[in-house]
């Protein structure tokens, strides 16, 4: 039989025992046998607390990074922490930010452990969010003749995608763009995109726009 000092007892021959306070417990096991003879043993054994493992975090875009903070509590002392991210990837440190490789929903797992070795743990899920991957292509570089840039972005058949672009001159909103660029020189065009999802990216290309020569005739009678 036995008394765990809390006003538990068991007469199992191992038992396990949760207890909800942490302090020292004096344990009897009082052994019986079918002769009638007892044995009594008596030992202190002590429940050390545990930390409460607590953390913040939101869902990010694939492109962006991750912030985790951690706000695990314990009055007893310090902490050890372990990161889990879910992809196979761990940290030891006390706040983490973590770029994700690939899209999906990973576990993000917190453990914070005493010096007493006793440790709590938090599991949240987090979205790492698709983003687009802008890019185009151009043709038709002279003044005074409509250049073409043709949408090349990959959305992940995420619609309705928002497009702006930036000729170095003008603004457009739409998908494709046909533009005429009155000076000759070199340009910069942005195009950004932005999923429903609210992630977003952009990309650049530098271009040369070559002047049109003006072309004329006279004719002598």
């Amino acid at each position: 039989e036995w008394d765990f000092g809390d006003g538990g007892v068991s007469t199992a021959a191992s038992p396990i025992k949760t207890y909800a306070k942490d302090t020292t417990y004096e344990i009897t096991l009082i052994a019986k046998a079918a002769t009638g003879c007892n044995d009594t043993i008596k030992r202190t054994f002590t429940i050390y607390p545990s930390p409460t493992a607590a953390f913040t975090t939101n869902n990010v875009c694939v492109t962006d990074t991750l912030k985790a903070t951690n706000l695990s509590t314990f009055g007893g002392g310090t902490l050890s922490y372990l990161w889990k991210f879910g992809d196979g990837n761990s940290s030891t440190a006390t706040n983490v930010v973590k770029n994700y490789a690939d899209t999906g929903t990973f576990n993000l797992v917190l453990t914070a452990t005493t010096t007493n070795g006793c440790p709590d743990s938090m599991v949240q899920k987090v979205s790492i969010l698709p983003s687009p991957k802008p890019d185009f292509v151009f043709a038709k570089n002279c003044t005074r003749n409509p250049s073409i840039f043709t949408n090349k972005t990959f959305n992940y058949g995420q619609n309705p995608t928002q497009y702006t672009w930036n000729t170095g001159d003008s603004i457009y909103t739409s998908n494709n763009v046909t533009h005429s660029y009155k000076k000759e020189g070199q340009y910069t065009v942005r195009l950004y995109a932005k999923l429903p999802n609210g992630c977003a990216d952009s990309t650049q290309k530098t271009l040369y726009i070559n002047p049109t020569p003006l072309v004329d005739f006279t004719i002598n009678d």
